[in-house]
C-alpha cells in the first residue's frame, strides 16, 4: 500500500516538492558557507519524494542558531508552501493522506537541522 500512495504522492504534488527543494539545494551549494542548508535541501527532496511510510522528528534544542537562519531564509516560505497545499489537499476526503504528509513536510522544512527522517512501521 505504501508502494501505491507513494507512487500516487509522487504524480500529484512529490515532484513539485523535490523541484523545490533541489533548486534550493543548488543555490546553497554555490557557496561555501551554505553547503550544510544545501545538504539539507537535497536530504528533504528525497524525503519529499517519498513520505509515505517515514517519520520526521525534531530535536528543538538543537542546532537553534541554524534553523533560526533556515527560517529567516527558506523555512517559513517552504512551510506556508506545504501548508496551503496540505490544507487544499485536506479539502476532498480522498486527498486527506496526502494532506497529511504535506504537513510532515512541512515540520521538516520549518527546522531540517536536528530532524531526523526514520522508517516507520
Amino acid at each position: 500500500m505504501r508502494i501505491f500512495l507513494n507512487v500516487c504522492w509522487f504524480l500529484l504534488v512529490g515532484v513539485l516538492f523535490f523541484l523545490i527543494y533541489a533548486l534550493m539545494g543548488a543555490l546553497f551549494c554555490l557557496t561555501l558557507v551554505f553547503i550544510p542548508a544545501g545538504i539539507k535541501s537535497f536530504k528533504g527532496a528525497w524525503f519529499s519524494l517519498h513520505p509515505f511510510g517515514r517519520t520526521v522528528s525534531i530535536d528543538p534544542s538543537d542546532r537553534v542558531a541554524r534553523n533560526v537562519i533556515w527560517s529567516a531564509i527558506v523555512g517559513i516560505e517552504t512551510a506556508i508552501i506545504a501548508l496551503i497545499i496540505g490544507v487544499l489537499l485536506c479539502i476532498t476526503v480522498i486527498g486527506i493522506p496526502f494532506g497529511l504528509q504535506c504537513f510532515k513536510i512541512m515540520k521538516y522544512s520549518y527546522a531540517p537541522f536536528g530532524a531526523t527522517i526514520e522508517k516507520a512501521d
